[in-house]
């Protein structure tokens, strides 16, 4: 699985890729007598989601102690990427950006390039009519969450859409056509490219009383039959029962 993100460059100032106040700190000292001297930033595990920042700080008595949890992080371009507490990094276009944790007044930083990775979403929407799909053209498909939600493709005139250039993240899709029940697809986390194969049903009609059609038989008519005996029995058997319904299959 490719990540969302490439770290392609990481730059800083000194040998130990880190920036120390110049003057002591001035709030309460670290753990013991001895005091903070420098903080170092370094990149540590990434993930489909992004990457984890650490920070280490070096002690008067020469000794470390990672800071991670506790130093106050900030990013310089929230728009390229944000960090949270804790570290945690998420990219979300390319770019230069600066990472920086405090910690008792010294501060450290870490200048990290990356690349947002895109990802390529296609399919076909069809319907059950009647046993096998039949292709739908014209038919909306929309994403409704996710960093690309209200982005929609049309069906062509084979049924087929494409979404290009998505962002990772976790997103759901809404199809819509005149005359079909919507479809929809919840929770898809895109971190690659995706092929997904949408059917609709059908809306059932109504008879004379109101009562809806309890399934739809193999030559494409409707019945209202309570019981699967005999159901679509003149008519190439039932394709498909109306679910929730009688003839719904479990």
């Amino acid at each position: 699985m490719v990540n969302k993100f490439i770290v392609v460059a990481a730059l800083c100032t000194g040998l130990s890729c880190s920036a120390a106040s110049p003057t002591s700190p001035t709030s309460t000292p670290a753990p013991g007598s001895a005091t903070v001297s420098a903080l170092t930033v370094t990149s540590g595990p990434s993930s489909d989601a992004g990457f984890q920042l650490a920070a280490t700080v070096t002690l008067s008595d020469h000794t470390s102690e990672d800071v991670t949890k506790t130093a106050v992080w900030t990013s310089s371009d929230t728009a390229l990427a944000q960090v949270a507490s804790g570290g945690f990094v998420t990219v979300l276009s390319g770019g230069n950006v600066d990472f920086s944790a405090t910690y008792q007044s010294v501060v450290g930083s870490l200048n990290v390039a990356v690349v947002q990775t895109r990802w390529t979403v296609t399919g076909v929407v069809s319907t059950v009519f009647p046993n096998l799909p039949r292709q739908l053209p014209g038919v909306t498909v929309a994403i409704t969450a996710g960093r690309d939600s209200g982005v929609s493709a049309i069906t062509d005139a084979n049924g087929r859409f494409a979404f290009v250039n998505l962002q990772s993240a976790v997103v759901n899709f809404y199809v819509v056509a005149a005359g079909y029940s919507p479809w929809t697809l919840s929770g898809l986390h895109l971190t690659q490219n995706e092929t997904i194969n949408p059917t609709l049903f059908p809306k059932p009609p109504t008879d004379g009383t109101g009562a809806a059609a309890t399934a739809q038989c193999n030559d494409a008519t409707w019945i209202w039959a309570q019981s699967p005996n005999g159901a679509c029995a003149l008519h190439g058997g039932v394709a498909w029962g109306v679910c929730p319904g009688p003839l719904c299959a479990p």
